[in-house]
């Protein structure tokens, strides 16, 4: 009974069209799911190459020269470049002096043990909310005409760390640290904001 019930739905084409009709519907499902499935992997895939097509990189530097009969310092600047493939955006600047926290040149250069008199004047480009471009290098403190406090800065490097948090268009965050002519890039969450209190002021 049961057979002849099958081929009585079979023999009647209304009842086979309506089956095909729906095998095709479920196909085309399938087929659309995945479709969709490979167009969200592969926008992902063109997000992450967008991302990183203007991945910045900072590096920073000491541009040193010393005398050649005591070695001390005749030249004393300290360079930023951004070596990366798209334009670096500073978001804040930390520096320390042994641990302590410092707020400007000065207050750093009065940690130094200077000879007294020492006169605290320099050469700067303020870091703190700038964009660095594609390629570009300058120097963001020149000590070279007040040789006393560059000779101060040199001998004390090992104590001093410059620590710069910046990011890319895609607001992707990354920390760079200088210390003692090692510089440091790491990642970090983008949701990261350094303390008002911690903030370098130049």
């Amino acid at each position: 009974m049961e057979r002849n019930k099958s081929e009585s739905f079979f023999r009647n084409p209304q009842n086979v069209i309506a089956l095909a009709v729906s095998i095709i519907s479920i196909c085309a499902l399938v087929v659309s799911i995945k479709q969709t499935q490979i167009m969200s992997e592969q926008r992902v895939l063109m997000y992450e190459q967008s991302k990183a097509s203007v991945w910045p990189r900072l590096e920073v530097g000491l541009v040193e020269s010393h005398n050649l009969d005591d070695y001390s310092i005749s030249t004393f600047k300290l360079n930023v470049n951004n070596g990366g493939v798209g334009p670096a955006i500073v978001k804040s600047v930390r520096v320390t002096f042994d641990g302590k926290i410092v707020k400007y040149w000065g207050d750093l250069f009065e940690e130094f043990d200077l000879p007294k008199g020492t006169r605290l004047f320099y050469g700067n480009r303020d870091l703190n909310n700038s964009i660095i471009k594609i390629g570009e290098n300058f120097s963001f403190l020149i000590l070279t005409e007040n040789l006393p406090v560059a000779q101060g800065f040199y001998d004390n490097l090992e104590k001093v760390k410059i620590e710069i948090w910046y990011e890319s268009i895609y607001g992707d965050k990354w920390m760079l640290t200088y210390n003692k002519n090692e510089a440091i890039t790491s990642e970090v969450d983008s949701k990261f904001t350094l303390p008002e209190e911690e903030e370098f002021k130049n």
